[in-house]
């Protein structure tokens, strides 16, 4: 899971002189699964809504599907 958080952290200003700092109102995450094949350095990844046991399998089942395709 990569997660777009702001960094934060402590800072001042003059009392009353505080900034207001925009933000997004919702932490945003992408639910990545890729594999590297090191041989040929080449990377396959899908992006998916979830991360639960049947993205996972289908995953599984498209880099079976992309191997035999190459092996042709």
């Amino acid at each position: 899971m990569i997660r777009d958080y702001q960094a934060l952290s402590r800072t001042w200003f003059p009392k009353g002189q505080q900034k207001i700092i925009p933000t997004y109102g919702k932490h945003w995450g992408a639910k990545l699964i890729g594999t590297l094949d090191y041989e040929s350095g080449e990377v396959f990844c899908v992006q998916e809504e979830q991360y639960t046991a049947k993205e996972f399998l289908s995953f599984l089942e498209r880099v079976l599907k992309s191997m035999k395709a190459t092996e042709s």
